[in-house]
Parts: C-alpha cells; structure tokens; sequence
C-alpha cells in the first residue's frame, strides 16, 4: 500500500529573465513523494530538474526569476512561503546534498565545526553538545575515523568523503525530505556505490523520503522506488522503477534507455543516440516537447499531451498520444532515430 504523501508538487512553473524574454525551465509540473520511499527525477541536463528541486526550499528565487504554482508540505505551501519561513524549513525539515561537494562546504571551517552549525541553527545546544552529534552522524553515515575527519578541511578529504560530509549536514535534523542532486557525479564507481548505499540506509532507517536528482539510470536501477522522467521542463513518464526501466511508454524514455551500454549479451559496437539536442531556447512547441527530436511524430503530436495512466498500470503515468502498437514497435527500436 502507498504509505501518506509528504511532499504535493502542482503545477509548478520556473521561469527564467533571459535576454530575449523568459526561459521555461520547469513548465507545469505536478509531483507527489511519498514518505519513505526515493523518487528519482531523471533527464538530460537543462530539462529542468535541479530548477524544480531548488524552488521547493527557494534557493533560485530572485528578481529574475518567476515561480508559481503549489508545493505543499506539512500544510504549508513552499512556493508561497517567505524567506523567513522558508528558513526554518531549510535544513530542519527539508534539506539538500549539493552536486559539487567542494564548492557546497566552506573551506575555511572544518567539517566537523560545519555539521554542527547546521545543528545549532535548529537545536538549542552547546557548541560541545553539537560537534558530539557532528562526530557520531559522520560515524553513521559510513566515515571510518569520524574524529579526524571532522578535525580536516574540505580540501584536505577525497571527493567521497566530502559527499558524505555533505549527507550527514543533511541528515543533521532528521529531516523529513532529503534533496540529492546529483550527488554521485565526478566520482569513481566504487565511491558511488558507497554513496548510494548511504542515502538507502538513511531511507531505511531514518524513514527519509528522499527526491534523487540525476541523469544516471544505473544510479536509478540500485536505489529508487519510483521514477519522474523529465523533458524539457515537463514530466513525460512516472512510475515504479520496474515499469519505467523495463516497460517504458515515451520515446524519450525508451531512447535514454536504449543509449546504456547493456551489461550482456552481445557487445553493441555503436550505442543508438536520440536525434537532434534538447530544447534550451525561448521557443518551445505548442505540442509535444519531444516531437522535433521523435521518430515516431505524428499530427496528434501538435497538441500538448496530458500526463495520464494507460494499460491499467498503476500509477504508470505517460505524456504520449502513441497507440500501444506504435509504442511496442517504439520499445523494440529503443525509441531512436
């Protein structure tokens, strides 16, 4: 049974001022996360992923920047909220892992004095009180020696090591929502499958609902329960990790999948590719978002799709007016030109 929703995303809408008019980067998204669970919202870099996930704690807010829509949290509208508000939200009861772990933590304060100023801000504690609780989350979130590591600086700890920094600040005040945004990027396999294993052990015993921002669908196959697939600042296909992965319904899903190097059966001397690049200009269709770069367009393209349940999947939610025999023949291509 799904467990009570803890974050209600609608309509959610981020433009940017650009010079020439204002850039679309979350156009209309609706979005719901569960308690417990990970959702993985995944897509190329510009479809708007990290734009939806930083206005739900207002860190892209700005005079150039227009947000609308809902978030609600706890009863509280997000998009709504002040930045006072949002204040004692940010790091309490919603808190974000950074993409770039060294550019996220001051290099002039060490880690530990780090995660016990997120502490402090939250927590009525002594400064000794809260390095204790700064020393025993970085044992927890899987640092050997967490006594020397919370005596180093950023630069003086590997990539890994920072990110799990960076994870224990988040997990500081037993959130309720974690925001990762790509937070395996630019490390080795090895450190990312530690990472990733972190974030699922703060799932499991923390009870975290955690929003995973990432491109990486190997990222998505170990750790989520539940995927978003975005384009272009739309969701064009949600559903549980097994549908999405094996049963994909959008040509922008079957391609991603159809560009992973499979891990059997014949060696492929040349991956397929989606035609064309994403959308990144002023301009976007009226209809479909992906229907420049689809191999399978037709007229009924023209019109924008609605994001629906199809096939009597529940919960598996597409964006594609494709009859289901056009889809099969889709899946069998891996949805590319």
């Amino acid at each position: 049974m799904t467990s009570a929703p803890v974050l209600e995303v609608r309509d959610l809408r981020v433009q940017f001022d650009v010079p020439g008019g204002r850039l679309p980067a979350v156009d209309g998204v609706d979005l719901t996360l569960h308690r417990g669970e990970v959702l993985a919202l995944v897509g190329e870099s510009g479809s708007g992923k990290s734009a939806l996930s930083m206005s739900l704690v207002g860190l892209n807010r700005g005079p150039r920047t227009h947000i609308s829509g809902a978030a609600t949290f706890k009863g509280s509208d997000l998009i709504a909220a002040s930045e006072r508000e949002l204040r004692g939200v940010r790091g309490k009861d919603i808190a974000v892992v950074f993409q770039d772990a060294l550019a996220a933590l001051n290099p002039l304060h060490r880690a530990g004095a780090q995660v016990s100023e997120m502490i402090r801000a939250h927590r009525d504690m002594t400064r000794g009180q809260a390095m204790d609780r700064a020393v025993e989350l970085l044992g927890e979130v899987g640092i050997a020696g967490p006594d020397r590591t919370a005596r180093a600086y950023p630069h003086q700890l590997s990539g890994g090591m920072r990110q799990r920094v960076m994870i224990a600040m988040g997990l500081a005040n037993d959130p309720a929502v974690l925001i990762a945004d790509e937070p395996t990027t630019a490390l080795d396999v090895t450190i990312q499958a530690q990472v990733l294993a972190v974030l699922k052990r703060v799932q499991r015993d923390h009870g975290t609902s955690v929003l995973l921002i990432t491109h990486d669908l190997g990222v998505v196959a170990e750790v989520a329960d539940r995927v978003a697939v975005m384009y272009a600042g739309r969701i064009v296909e949600q559903g549980l990790r097994e549908e999405v992965l094996f049963q994909p319904q959008h040509p922008y899903t079957m391609g991603l999948l159809g560009s992973v190097p499979p891990i059997d059966g014949p060696v492929v001397r040349r991956l397929p590719t989606i035609a064309g690049s994403p959308l990144t200009g002023l301009e976007r269709p009226s209809g479909c978002a992906f229907a420049p770069r689809c191999p399978f367009v037709h007229d009924a393209c023209s019109e924008r799709p609605v994001l629906r349940q199809r096939h009597g999947e529940d919960g598996h939610l597409d964006a594609c007016v494709l009859p289901s025999p056009a889809r099969a023949t889709a899946r069998s291509l891996g949805g590319i030109s």
